[in-house]
């Protein structure tokens, strides 16, 4: 499977545990080992859990092996989300050839996104997915399409949630930016429309905590064990180690394994990745702060640095025709801002490319749409003249 479709080696690995423990016992989100029997979930860096639920539901409802079954979600995934995102620049944009351009460019991202694999796929492919339709759609349809685009679109962020934290934040914010900064309709009516976006998120997320984790929970806890780590998701552990980014004499190193080491060496008795471990590794990084505000400093600048960089080779000469050409504040600020989010993934923890799928995919859309602007508006100059 790893040949196929990229996938870490340790959740695999935990995919395997829990297809084995859904197989054994009917309950999700447990884990069987020959070694431990059933228990929770042994996901070793506190990843992400929408994937060990539908993964063994997939296995189950198509009979297909786990290696089929990550191609289908993941590969899928990808696929749907070039389709749509095609299909609403098609439509949105106004001139042939900025059309051309558009697919070709969004083909080219989601080849990229499809290569580096694994959950993070969510990042580029909820941008791709949503945010060329919503431009179109705000653009010639009235309270009723849009009302129905936010439902959908709340639907679809909340799943992408589910398989990578914060996944669809930055196509979230574009969406609530652009639709308050356009101001079509009354503050009514722009308010049933983040209500039944955000409604879309929070069913999706109450709804799998309320019968997917409880079941398991449940379950569980008539065997001794508990599966309070499913509500858990590292930040600090991150933001530690990715102090070591620049090379350093603190002897901070980049590393998992480092920030472990620190927080066994203060409290050997610490059960990893837990929140007692987050507070650990929070009061370290504020100390680190404190003492080496310039490092820190330039360890954030370094990193931003490349998050820049690849925004530079995405948006490409778009961004040229976008200094010339300009689109406007309420065009450029939703932009910016998701622009600005994504960032935030590689500046506060490492600018691994893996993180940063949603800034390729929002920059690659900002400069194709850039060019379509600038090709539109010389030719309604040409009919001027």
């Amino acid at each position: 499977m790893i040949e196929l479709f990229r996938i870490m080696p340790g959740r695999y690995a935990s995919l395997q545990d829990t297809v084995a423990g859904y197989q054994s016992t009917g309950v999700p989100l447990v884990s069987y080992t020959e070694s431990n029997g059933i228990g929770p979930i042994l996901q070793a860096d506190g990843d992400d859990w929408g994937a060990y639920y539908i993964i063994p539901k997939i296995m189950d409802l198509f009979g297909l092996s786990l290696d089929a079954s990550l191609q289908l979600l993941y590969s899928g995934t990808v696929v749907l989300a070039f389709i749509l995102g095609s299909i609403g620049s098609w439509l949105y944009c106004k001139t042939r050839l900025g059309k051309y351009i558009s697919i070709l460019a969004l083909a080219m991202v989601s080849l990229i996104v499809a290569g580096v694999g694994d959950i993070y796929i969510f990042l580029g492919a909820t941008v791709i997915a949503l945010i060329p339709w919503w431009l179109y759609v705000q653009e010639h349809y009235g309270i009723r399409g849009q009302l129905i685009y936010c439902a959908v679109a709340g639907l679809f962020i909340g799943f992408a949630h589910l398989m990578r934290n914060h996944s669809a934040t930055a196509a979230l914010i574009f969406i609530i930016l652009s639709m308050l900064l356009k101001n079509q309709f009354s503050k009514k009516f722009m308010l049933a429309f983040c209500s039944v976006l955000l409604a879309g998120l929070f069913i999706v997320s109450i709804s799998f905590k309320s019968f997917v984790v409880q079941k398991s929970t449940d379950y569980l806890s008539t065997l001794g064990h508990t599966n309070d780590s499913i509500y858990h998701h590292l930040f600090w552990h991150n933001v530690y180690f990715s102090l070591g980014y620049l090379d350093n004499s603190y002897g901070i190193e980049q590393s998992d394994s480092f920030a472990v080491k620190k927080a066994l060496s203060i409290n050997p008795k610490v059960s990893l990745y837990t929140p007692e471990y987050e507070v650990l590794l929070r009061q370290e990084t504020l100390k680190v702060i404190k003492t080496h505000p310039i490092f820190v400093m330039n360890n954030l600048a370094a990193k931003f640095g490349v998050c820049l960089m690849y925004f530079l080779i995405f948006a490409n000469i778009g961004i040229i025709f976008a200094l010339y050409y300009r689109k406007g504040y309420m065009v450029d600020l939703p932009f910016a801002a998701g622009i600005a989010f994504s960032m935030l993934f590689g500046i506060l923890t490492t600018p691994d490319y893996t993180y940063l799928l949603g800034l390729f995919s929002l920059a690659t859309i900002y400069g194709v749409y850039s060019i379509d602007f600038a090709l539109n508006q010389r030719v309604l100059n040409m009919r001027e003249a």
